[in-house]
């Protein structure tokens, strides 16, 4: 019984799904144009209402039990440098995994919020150039074979990209005056790709399984690789009324074709590529670019969603020729407001039900935190009090700097929301991530500081990013984000082969087993830094389990092997204590009938205490009954 009981705990959410699917299977009795798994309807019978109803139940229950994500889960098949130079070229993408099922190792790990990479909603892979725009004409091709794939179970967080480059005046958030109508034709495009993907049985795409119900507007305004703030112009405003009442014109004028100083950088990099496994025994080795192709990029390389040539540790900016911006962050809070808030009311005119997320501020590494924070002053506090409460349902922020320092901006962000009318405003964190470059026991320790820090000071829901499988534009292992993932592509060196877990993805997954249920608004300090040692108990409907973990980083020589700590307890008893990074060298050494991977041992308690030694690996800590 107890082992039934256990199996029924760890895999609730499938059962879930199961049950979902049988019930919409045995239950949709509708006419030949209703609903099926979402598909345009023109009529819906009362029963495939109900079934909806079930969805958004069984959703609202996956929101509120876990506060664990990635960006991006998707698993791409072995990596095809010269397809995905073409795909990018022709903006077409098959969306297609090396996994059977899809997302199914996503299934596995236990997460339940999925944040899919540009172009998944991508305005310049829709629209792809001056005739659609004038016509009408949108091609989803790209976003349904990505979005068609990912299952029930997994919420999914979408972020618009507006491909600023090719519409805007570089540097601002201010749309081109040369386009004519082009902010018009912009809240036509977020409107129709809210009412496609909302699953409400109107105008959907035909074989919808998963609605979206997660919009997030843009990635990281801040960061531009060309800025020269121009002064507030009044192409958005035009477009303000009719983003609520879904009026939009549909002529616009593109720059030329022969224009590649807005059409030749790409806004974040396109989904992996896609190639079948090597035959067995034969290695390809690291990729080669395409014949022609060159990408000039510094050593850390750009995180998700920035431009190649983004300034900052991450990238820099470029002068273009004949130009007079310069090199500069974007702080054009006064247009952005205004997008804000066109793009605010255009998803809500489409689903008045969608959540929309703001813009994350961008994730810094140690040696940019300075800008991090200066964002906040020059940018987002401004916007804030001009959006003055509205325009946002969900706030975001990035991190790649020490952990710990995370707070610090929390704290500034928090402060900045609840002086502006957001004080109800929950804040995410969609980015956070450290490299395995260093060694995968390292960033496995890290993780679960990255991922449990941030739930103790308020944050909601952390994405680990980047993301389930290794592999960042320009592919070239150069850039911090080549392995950042859990799970090895087979190209840099010392890379033990495509589809290998590291202990970071191993440690994920039991973090969020061992957090499963957890309730965000009874988590308890037990030690905040002394000593170095940081303690936190998480309380459940059925008891509790307490987290530990040492700064060793922060330690004396003496005290990097280990520091005493008395851990207080609510109640005497046995208790398990159990390291939360595997007890092998590498993932790569795990073997999948391996059992009892992670180092355990059973203690009781004296007078409510448990005398511990942190070690840099971290602690669960869990009653016994």
């Amino acid at each position: 019984m107890v082992l039934i009981r256990n199996l029924f705990q760890r895999y609730e959410h499938v059962l879930i799904i199961f049950f979902l699917f049988f019930y919409v299977v045995f239950n949709m009795h509708g006419k030949d144009e209703g609903i099926v798994n979402g598909s345009t309807v023109t009529s819906v019978d009362s029963n495939t209402v109900k079934v909806a109803e079930v969805v958004r139940k069984v959703r609202a229950q996956a929101k509120k039990d876990s506060p664990f994500g990635m960006h991006t889960s998707f698993y791409p098949p072995y990596r095809d440098m010269k397809k995905l130079e073409l795909s990018r070229k022709m903006k077409s993408f098959d969306g297609k995994s090396s996994e059977t099922v899809a997302y199914s190792t996503a299934t596995d790990l236990g997460i339940l919020w999925e944040r899919p990479t540009n172009p998944v909603i991508s305005w310049s892979f829709v629209q792809k150039d001056k005739d659609n725009l004038k016509d009408g004409v949108y091609d989803w091709m790209t976003s349904d074979n990505f979005l068609m794939r990912i299952p029930h179970g997994l919420n999914i967080v979408v972020t618009f990209d507006v491909s600023k480059d090719q519409y805007m005046i570089p540097g601002t958030w201010q749309f081109s005056s040369d386009i004519q109508d082009v902010a018009d034709m912009y809240v036509k495009f977020v409107q129709k790709t809210v009412e496609r993907y909302d699953g409400d049985g109107v105008d959907d795409m035909p074989g919808l399984k998963n609605p979206v119900k997660y919009w997030q507007v843009e990635n990281e305004p801040t960061f531009n690789p060309r800025a020269s703030v121009a002064k507030k112009g009044s192409a958005t405003k035009s477009a303000k009324k009719k983003a609520s009442s879904g009026s939009v014109k549909s002529a616009a004028v593109m720059p030329s074709e022969g224009d590649e100083s807005l059409t030749d950088v790409v806004d974040g990099p396109p989904p992996p590529p896609f190639r079948e496994l090597p035959p067995e025994g034969v290695d390809f080795g690291p990729p080669p670019l395409p014949d022609g192709v060159e990408f000039d990029r510094p050593p850390f390389g750009v995180p998700p969603g920035r431009p190649f040539d983004a300034p900052g540790p991450f990238g820099r900016a470029v002068r273009q020729e004949g130009s007079s911006t310069v090199e500069s962050d974007n702080y054009d809070w006064q247009n952005y407001s205004d997008f804000q808030k066109i793009s605010y009311e255009a998803i809500k005119s489409a689903d008045s039900e969608a959540i929309v997320l703001g813009a994350g501020v961008f994730g810094a590494l140690p040696d940019s935190i300075d800008r991090e924070f200066d964002s906040i002053d020059k940018f987002w506090q401004p916007l804030l009090q001009e959006l003055a409460g509205k325009y946002i349902d969900v706030f975001d922020f990035h991190w790649f700097g020490v952990w710990k320092d995370s707070a610090v901006l929390y704290k500034k962000i928090r402060t900045a929301l609840d002086d502006n009318g957001f004080s109800v405003v929950d804040i995410w964190m969609t980015e956070v991530g450290e490299s395995s470059l260093e060694g995968e026991d390292k960033q496995a320790i890290d993780l679960v500081r990255r991922m449990v820090y941030p739930l103790t000071y308020g944050v909601k829901k952390v994405f680990w990013a980047w993301g389930l499988i290794e592999g960042f534009p320009p592919f070239n292992c150069k850039s911090f984000f080549d392995d950042t993932a859990l799970i090895y592509d087979g190209y840099c060196d010392g890379d033990p082969g495509y589809g290998v877990k590291k202990l970071a993805y191993y440690t994920y997954k039991e973090l969020i087993y061992k957090l499963d249920g957890i309730d965000l608004k009874k988590i308890e300090p037990l030690s905040e830094g002394t000593n170095n040692v940081y303690a936190y108990r998480f309380k459940k409907e059925n008891g509790f389990v307490d987290v530990v973990w040492l700064d060793y980083e922060n330690c004396t020589e003496k005290d990097k092997d280990g520091v005493q700590f008395e851990h207080r307890l609510p109640v005497d008893g046995k208790f398990s204590i159990q390291e939360g990074v595997p007890k092998y060298k590498n993932g790569e050494s795990i073997k999948s009938s391996d059992n009892n991977i992670f180092n355990t041992k059973t203690v009781k308690s004296t007078n409510k205490t448990i005398p511990l030694t942190v070690t840099k690996i971290p602690l669960y800590v869990e009653y016994l009954p």
